[in-house]
């Protein structure tokens, strides 16, 4: 199963977004243990604050807000916060479908 940290925007984006656009696709997938989600403290409070901003208070149900967040906690693999997070390139995993090809997204550089 491939292990992933789904940034928290993106987790946010799935939250308020077209249930059929891909962060949605991306939240529902770590939900339903799709893929190995990796959290750590400090990315599940940045989704917490941007759950409790006016933004979310507005258009969510109450207790929605917290579900959510029991639901990425519960569904991912925890880890202390990094003292000093190494650079990541970004790419682009399907996690849709068997093609394990990462793929350069625009304007993200692997280096070579």
């Amino acid at each position: 199963m491939r292990r992933l940290i789904v940034d928290a925007s993106a987790l946010l984006a799935g939250v308020a977004g077209r249930s059929e656009g891909t962060p949605a696709l991306v939240l529902s997938a770590l939900i339903e243990s799709r893929f190995e989600a990796v959290v750590c403290p400090h990315l599940l409070n940045e989704v917490a604050r941007g759950l409790q901003s006016r933004y979310f208070r507005e258009r969510l149900e109450e207790g929605r807000a917290a579900d959510v967040l029991a639901g990425i906690s519960e569904s991912a693999t925890h880890f202390p916060d990094p003292e000093k997070p190494d650079a990541v390139p970004i790419k682009t995993l399907s996690i849709f479908n068997d093609d394990a090809t990462p793929t350069n997204t625009a304007g993200a550089s692997n280096g070579g």
